[in-house]
């Protein structure tokens, strides 16, 4: 009976090592994902269409400017998704939820364009 009682003990130390190491990965991933934010928030606001007149004088230039915007708001919904598989993971192994406001607020400038 002693040694199924070691034996548990040890696994349940196992358990826990595991658990650790996986709350390390989310640690990461969010550190990641946080990282990617803000190099996605500074690419927009550098090249983010600003001068509607300019160019939509220019069909090439308007082509090329929806282009980007639509293949940026493809890009921050997908950023939005591994937000959202971030919170899950974050709920799940009972760690701190990243602040997503620069997300939420570079989300909502994509928008309007």
């Amino acid at each position: 009976w002693e040694h199924l009682m070691d034996s548990m003990a040890s696994h349940q130390k196992q358990i826990d090592a595991s658990v650790a190491k996986m709350r390390q990965s989310v640690d990461s991933l969010i550190a990641k994902f946080l990282k990617d934010v803000n190099r996605f928030t500074d690419h927009w606001n550098k090249n983010k269409p600003k001068d509607l007149a300019a160019i939509t004088k220019s069909k090439k230039d308007l082509d090329k400017a929806l282009s980007y915007v639509k293949d940026q708001g493809l890009e921050i919904e997908e950023l939005a998704a591994t937000g959202k598989e971030l919170l899950d993971k974050c709920s799940y192994f009972k760690v701190r939820a990243p602040d997503f406001g620069q997300l939420e607020s570079t989300k909502s400038d994509v928008g309007p364009h």
